[in-house]
Parts: structure tokens; sequence; C-alpha cells
């Protein structure tokens, strides 16, 4: 009898990479649910904390059992108001764990990289504190997750500079969380332009998010009854929009692209749409650079690109040109020795950065200026070289090696 117990005992031991497996499989499967099921991550967290214990020095147990930390204390921003503190430090132990064992770590990633997850659930907390005007421990909250690795130098430089860079009392829209837990830190932490309204698109679905946008920009819906809207969709109807331009007789007429349905338009999309018809271009308006052109509604022929920042205009944007270039030569490329070189979202950034130089030079060799171009394609080959900084995928590569036997 006690023989067969070990037997069964044994037959149903799992190794790690079973139980790792089975971890990862259940955070995916409970990943692809809808906004109206319901989540349930305790299985996973069960199984990978056995994992880690079988194999505590393993950065990959520990980056998923965060992950499945991380969904189980808020498992999508509608929840992000609710963020927990005990929760966060449990979290964030994890993935400090991951970059301890592994700085370059090379697993699997459900979203982000390790270092990304520091700082956005650090930040969330942060944003949590916020909403509800506790601005001590939303300072408490961005310090320490500054201090246990989230927040990087490069992030906070980069944003800094683009807060700089847009004129006073603008409008940023925002995609991701890499922009805009940087720009929510920098308006906390260093009272950095409170002027500039930032407006997470994707958030934009999520009603108690824009009731805290209306409270901070009572300018910026054109009531409080939209912001504080609950119907998450509506019949598609209105295909064209005609928004009066201020002092200039005549309207910016922009034909709608819904994000998501052909027979519905969602909440964001709705919000979007009042958010700059009551602007009336009134106001700059910015997208962060990389914006998914699918949030915004049409606007992406409108915008033009100022290289570290996309201004929308009132007419439909021609090619990059003078202003792409003086910003361009006016960026101060040094800041990029500070990119995280085991950072995926940081390299991400970097990457898209060197693409953008090389269309600066393109633009100058079309000139004829090929002496200026060499200089800019020099330029950007020292302050980010691929020993250091490698090509993020084999296209990028191609181009910027390709153009180099062009220009030099």
């Amino acid at each position: 009898m006690f023989l067969a117990i070990i037997c069964t005992f044994s037959a149903g031991a799992q190794t790690f990479e079973e139980l790792l497996a089975k971890g990862k499989e259940i955070i995916k499967n409970e990943r692809k649910k809808t906004a109206n099921e319901k989540t349930d991550y305790s299985e996973a967290i069960s199984v990978l904390e056995q994992a880690v214990k079988m194999q505590p020095n393993n950065p990959e147990g520990h980056y998923f059992l965060g992950n499945a930390y991380d969904y189980d204390n808020n498992s999508d921003a509608t929840s992000m108001n609710v963020s927990n503190r005990e929760a966060t430090i449990k979290i964030s132990k994890e993935f400090e764990t991951v970059n301890k064992l592994a700085p370059n770590y090379y697993g699997e990633k459900v979203a982000l990289d390790p270092y990304s997850k520091i700082s956005s659930i650090w930040a969330s907390l942060a944003f949590s504190y916020l909403l509800r005007n506790n601005h001590d421990s939303a300072r408490w909250a961005f310090s320490e997750g500054r201090k246990r690795g989230g927040f990087s130098d490069y992030a906070l430089k980069m944003y800094r500079y683009v807060l700089k860079s847009c004129a006073n009392n603008s409008i940023y829209f925002t995609f991701g969380d890499f922009a805009n837990m940087s720009l929510w830190y920098l308006q906390e932490m260093e009272n950095l332009r409170h002027d500039v309204t930032i407006v997470n698109l994707s958030m934009l679905q999520v009603p108690w998010y824009t009731i805290y946008l209306n409270k901070v920009d009572p300018s910026l819906f054109s009531t409080d009854e939209v912001a504080a809207d609950t119907t998450l969709y509506s019949i598609w109807e209105t295909k064209e929009v005609q928004v009066p331009i201020k002092n200039m007789g005549k309207d910016f007429n922009w034909t709608l692209r819904p994000s998501q349905m052909d027979k519905y338009i969602v909440r964001s999309d709705l919000e979007l749409i009042n958010i700059i018809s009551n602007n009336k271009f009134r106001r700059e308006v910015y997208f962060v650079k990389g914006s998914d052109p699918s949030l915004m509604m049409g606007l992406d022929s409108f915008v033009e690109d100022c290289f570290t920042i996309d201004r929308l205009g009132s007419e439909k944007q021609p090619e990059r040109g003078k202003t792409f270039l003086e910003n361009l030569n006016a960026f101060p490329v040094e800041m990029m020795s500070s990119v995280n070189p085991f950072s995926e979202a940081e390299t991400y950034e970097l990457n898209n950065i060197r693409v953008e130089y090389c269309i600066g030079v393109q633009i100058l060799m079309k000139e004829d200026k090929k002496a200026e171009a060499l200089k800019l394609f020099t330029k950007m080959e020292k302050a980010m070289p691929v020993s250091r900084y490698p090509y993020n995928n084999e296209d990028i590569e191609n181009y910027v090696e390709g153009l180099k036997e062009k220009v030099k």
C-alpha cells in the first residue's frame, strides 16, 4: 500500500518545465477573455509559485509569476484605479528578481519587458492615488518605482524633452505604457508642464478615466455628461465631422474611420471625436510618436511629423520636410547613450529614432546635400552604435545598412 502511494505521487509530480508551461498557458487563455468574461489567475499563481520553488534562480519563472500576480491585481486599465500597494510591492519583487538574475532577459514575454513592467505597475499605483487626490502617496509610489528599477533615465530624458517642446496649454494624446507612465512621473515628480493635458487614447474607453480628465481639465470635453457617459459602444451612423476652426472662418472636414467595428463605434472613439470637435483648434494637439493609426479615427493623414512628436493640423499634411529636419538637427542625440540595451521598450524606441535619422538623411540626399546627409548619418552612428544597440529587426538593418552604402 505504501509503495502504491509513492508510485502514484511520483507519477503525478510535475517538472519545472511542465509547471512553467502550464502557468504560461493559463495566463494566455485568461488574457484572451473578453471584457464581459471574468478572469481568474489563481491557478496560474499556484502553478508558478510551485515552479519558482523548484528553480528559484530561473528568471522566466519569476517573470511569469510576476505577470500572474499583476493580472490578478489589475487585469487591465479598467481596474487601474484600485491598484493595491501590497500587491504592487509583491509584483515588483518578481520583476526585480528577473533583472538581478538576467539583466538581459531573453525568456518569453507576455507584453512588456521586466524593466518596463516595474515602471508600469508603480505608475498604476501612483495614478490610483492621484485619482483620490492623494499626491503625497502618488509621489511615494513614483519614487519607490524609480528606486526599484523603473522610470529609466532615458525615458525621463526623452519625455522631458518632448513635454518641453509642446506649445502652452496643449493636448497630448498618448498610446501604450512607455510614454504615458513617464509623462505622469514628470508632471507629478518634477511639476513639469501641467498646462499640457495628457490623454491616453486606449484609456478613453474607461469612464472613470474620462471623469478624471474632466476634473483636471474642464475645457477638454464639451459637457460633464459626455465625460461621464458609460455607454461602451453605439450604432455607427456619422461618417464625417465638421469642426469650425477658430478665427479662420472655415471648417475642418474629418472623415471618420472607426477603430474597431464597422457597425458600431466604441466609447473611446466617441470621446476622441468630442475632444477634437470641442477644441476647434484653439489649442495645439499632439500625438505621441508611434501612435496606433487605428485609434486615431482617420486623423493620421492630418498629422505632421515633427520628429519627436506629431502635431495635428487642419489640413492634410505633406511628407516630412523643413520642420522635421529642424527638429532632427536640434535634438540632443547624446541622450540616446542612456538607453538601457537590455530593455526591449527602450531599444525599440532607439531603433525607431534610427529610422527617423535615416529619413532625414534621405531628405537631404534628395535635395542634393550629400555632405550634410553624411554628417547626419555619422552623427547617428556615433550616438547609437550597432555594437551596443543591435537592430531589432532585419528590415531596419537592411534599410540602415543599405542607406549607409549610398551616403558614404
